[in-house]
């Protein structure tokens, strides 16, 4: 027993064409110091146990068969899978939608009370954890099950999870890490936690795992494992937190994830920093999960190359998803030197901030002659108050930028973000006007109401405290002010304008056309 098994529980969407990149950077860390790392997508494997996939070959055969842009065709192929989920869900007395993963319709997530009670239950997930999944894991003989939720929805899961492998008699270590654990972490602070886990891992989890790992084979006490809640003793301890260091970066290694089994075209997710480069925006609670100043540093830009020319030869994808917060320009124009100078054979896509840098024409010819498809940007409002009000700072002009875009020939995505406080209808109305006049220059968009994230600090509204909620990575709020939109008004705000904008442009929101639309 001297492996480590990672796990990446059901409940985050099925929609991404590729793994998420979280247990690959951990595996790639622990194997460059000789600690052999399974990992385990359990939640594209779900979805595969029931037989609810949606293939790229399908896709391809909607779009090749059907002209003009086929909606129904679209919407046949997808509620086919969802209804098939729905169904499953019904049976446990919950929901399951493509998009967010398994709910039970009567357990509060933020509530500890309802994850410790609705853990113990029967769920979509029981037989294929019991039969499918976790012999699988305990056949690697693990010293070590890590297992990593990012996002809210999986924490019911996890714990199930944990609870059966107990169950089974495994007696070596489990921990929960991940960012929706480093948001929660001191809340979790409760025995019955530790009853079902040994360990809360915050921040970045590599050497957490690397010194958990030393310490358990030679029998040595926990207390100097950095970034660690554990019981000593019957008391609950947090280790010191420390910072993971740029030269500790590793690549990422995608051996063990389900790779080709992914919706749609499936690509390999790549990062190439850690954080956000800006960090400030005050509605995201993102850059939390890296430390206190959201940002820990870049790899070499000639590390990446090579990690990605390393993943290609091994699994055959030439396609990559950049999912930095946002990729700077300069890390830009030195991948896009690189692969060039190499006549490297890749196609990729990243999010950006609306920074002036994305005009020029230099930066935009070496990109797309690099391989980039498609960019996704956090466009939120047209207004510039507005964008003030969330400490944006980018100062390009929209409607510049996306012309720009288009003339390169770069697809562009924008997420727009209603409801902010000291912004209202005008703002909002103002943004969906602007979209649809330039419906040419986007190719896809998403329109989401603000929330409150834990870990920001947002004017002109008053967070409601509620004491069995303490697991809630959103707040509850109420206006300070008349001029300040209720949560229910943004709601409605948002279903309205997003209605009004899928009307007009189906194809911007819908699922089965993200997944076509970058590569094709």
């Amino acid at each position: 027993m001297c492996s480590v098994s990672l796990i990446l529980p059901p409940g985050w969407t099925l929609h991404p064409g590729g793994p998420h990149i979280a247990l690959p950077l951990l595996k790639g860390f622990l194997e460059s110091f000789g600690i052999e790392t399974h990992l385990h997508d359990l939640n594209i494997e779900a979805a595969h146990y029931y037989g609810v996939a949606i293939s790229d070959s399908k896709i391809r055969d909607v779009f090749d068969n059907c002209h003009p842009l086929p909606a129904s065709s679209m919407d046949n192929l997808y509620f086919k899978a969802e209804d098939q989920l729905q169904k499953i869900a019904a049976s446990y007395e919950g929901t399951w939608y493509a998009h967010e993963g398994f709910r039970r319709n009567s357990c509060t997530l933020s509530s500890p009370e309802d994850i410790k009670r609705f853990s113990q239950l029967s769920s979509p997930f029981t037989t294929y954890f019991k039969t499918i999944a976790i012999p699988k894991i305990l056949e690697q003989n693990p010293l070590i099950i890590g297992i990593t939720l990012i996002a809210h929805t999986q924490i019911l899961q996890a714990f199930e999870l944990a609870r059966l492998i107990r169950n089974v008699g495994y007696t070596g270590c489990i921990v929960l890490g991940g960012n929706v654990i480093t948001r929660l972490y001191n809340d979790m602070a409760l025995n019955w936690v530790f009853d079902i886990v040994d360990g809360i891992v915050t921040l970045q989890g590599e050497q957490t795992l690397k010194s958990l790992h030393e310490c358990i084979k030679m029998n040595k006490s926990w207390a100097a494992v950095p970034n660690l809640m554990w019981r000593d003793g019957g008391q609950i301890v947090k280790n010191l937190s420390v910072t993971l260091k740029q030269k500790e970066f590793a690549q990422p290694d995608y051996s063990g994830m389900p790779v080709g089994k992914y919706w749609g075209t499936n690509y390999l997710t790549m990062v190439a920093s850690r954080g956000c480069y800006y960090g400030k925006c005050s509605f995201c609670a993102i850059p939390f999960g890296y430390g206190k100043d959201g940002y820990i540093g870049s790899s070499p830009a000639i590390q990446v190359i090579n990690s990605m020319k390393r993943s290609t030869e091994v699994l055959g994808i030439h396609r990559y998803q950049f999912i930095d917060e946002a990729i700077h320009p300069k890390m830009m124009r030195d991948l896009a030197d690189i692969i060039i100078a190499e006549d490297l054979n890749f196609s990729f896509e990243a999010f950006l901030r609306l920074e002036t840098a994305w005009t020029k024409p230099q930066i935009l010819q070496s990109s797309v002659e690099a391989g980039l498809k498609k960019v996704y940007l956090g466009f939120e409002l047209i207004t510039s108050d507005g964008r003030d009000l969330l400490r944006k700072s980018d100062n390009a002009d929209p409607l510049l930028l996306l012309k720009s875009f288009q003339d390169a020939g770069i697809k562009t995505h924008l997420y727009c973000m209603f409801g902010f406080p000291g912004t209202g209808i005008k703002e909002a109305s103002e943004t969906v006007d602007f979209c649809l006049k330039h419906n040419d220059l986007i190719d896809t968009l998403d329109i989401i109401p603000f929330h409150y994230a834990r870990h920001t600090r947002v004017d002109g509204v008053t967070i409601i405290d509620e004491d069995h909620t303490t697991w809630r990575v959103e707040h509850n709020y109420i206006p300070s002010s008349p001029s300040t939109l209720s949560t229910e008004n943004v709601t409605a705000l948002t279903n309205q304008l997003k209605q009004l904008a899928h009307n007009e442009h189906p194809q911007w929101f819908h699922p089965v056309y993200r997944m076509y639309s970058p590569w094709n």
